[in-house]
């Protein structure tokens, strides 16, 4: 099984060379996968 990375809004932001705010929508959409995590998102 395939361990996958667990990042911080702000990491993708900088990976993907996005604004933060971007981010945030793509994942409130569902189209990045991503849950919240006593109130952060964390994306994976």
């Amino acid at each position: 099984m395939e361990e996958k990375e667990i990042m911080t809004v702000k990491q993708v932001a900088e990976y993907l060379q996005m604004d933060e705010h971007t981010v945030y929508k793509l994942a409130r959409l569902g189209q990045i996968p991503s849950l919240k995590i006593a109130g952060q998102w964390r994306l994976c």
